[in-house]
């Protein structure tokens, strides 16, 4: 970098990697040179953390507010610095005060914009309660992730992209491999087929990543995504499930166990050799499940595994 920099643009988090980057390190080197700012693209990052524009010290920060459970429209921040620097887009007897009078073309979707107060309330009533449902969502999405990492990181014939560590601190929750002798689409459909899990294939958009320094030219990689409402209640009693591999081929198997049913996921459908005995799942799923499940509920459906988003 040098003083002709003017703009440097970089995400919080990589959306194939889940890494975590230092923006305020970042932050700090662009600032360093005269008139560099840093416009930072959130929607990655977003989901699974607080977001702090100030403490980081970022000129613009965006992201989509669907990415945090609102509606479908973006968000953009622009410290006083930055908007002091920026030019309107506007007509010209408009006063450019203010970032919208700058960038805002037009009206927002007013149905839209009044619906973003219940982004916060979602999250809590207050910003200590905020605050403290983001740090609850870190480390439940710590949890959600070191298993499924933990899983792929022990095949030989699975490629993890990115960290291996499951730290909260390095990385959100988007976790993105390829299978050897496997294609990533075929692999995603096949679950598709099977199941409501929403896992995808592709380059998301971050094609010279994927193509360039990933060389998963072509169909890309496998990306499962996990957030706060995922569940791992069975991931903790049931773990031995996703280490091991369930069925033959597809890596599903629904168990009727008097009247409760599971459906059972273990990654077998990415291919496997090892195998595991009935019996040996009966006895420990009802090892598992005898201190959850109602004596008065009738049915009980639970899944050992992720849902992407």
């Amino acid at each position: 970098m040098n003083g002709n920099v003017r703009l440097v643009t970089c995400t919080h988090a990589s959306n194939i990697l889940g890494t975590i980057h230092d923006i305020k390190s970042i932050a700090e080197e662009v600032h360093r040179w005269e008139g560099a700012m840093l416009c930072v693209d959130g929607v990655a990052y977003a989901p699974h953390r607080e977001v702090d524009v100030k403490d980081l010290d970022a000129d613009f920060y965006s992201f989509s507010l669907y990415k945090t459970y609102g509606p479908h429209i973006a968000v953009l921040y622009a410290s006083a610095y930055a908007q002091s620097s920026l030019t309107s887009l506007g007509h010209y007897f408009h006063n450019p005060d203010t970032l919208n009078m700058k960038l805002g073309l037009a009206a927002a979707s007013y149905e839209l914009v009044s619906s973003i107060p219940s982004i916060l309330s979602y999250f809590g009533p207050s910003s200590a309660s905020r605050r403290a449902t983001w740090t609850a969502i870190a480390a439940h999405e710590e949890h959600l992730q070191s298993i499924l990492l933990k899983y792929l990181n022990g095949r030989d014939d699975v490629t993890v992209y990115g960290l291996e560590d499951g730290n909260k601190e390095l990385r959100v929750p988007v976790v993105s491999f390829s299978v050897k002798g496997k294609e990533s689409k075929d692999i995603v459909e096949k679950v598709d087929a099977m199941s409501d899990m929403g896992i995808r294939w592709g380059h998301f958009y971050s094609k010279r990543l994927v193509d360039d320094v990933l060389g998963q030219e072509g169909e890309g990689v496998v990306r499962v995504s996990m957030v706060h409402y995922n569940t791992g209640t069975f991931q903790s009693r049931a773990s031995f499930l996703i280490v091991d591999c369930v069925g033959e081929e597809d890596g599903w198997l629904t168990l009727s166990m008097q009247n409760k049913r599971f459906t059972i996921f273990s990654m077998c459908s990415i291919g496997c050799s090892a195998r595991i005995s009935i019996s040996r799942i009966l006895d420990n799923i009802q090892r598992s499940c005898s201190n959850i499940v109602s004596p008065r509920s009738s049915t009980f459906y639970g899944r050992v595994g992720m849902l992407g988003t």
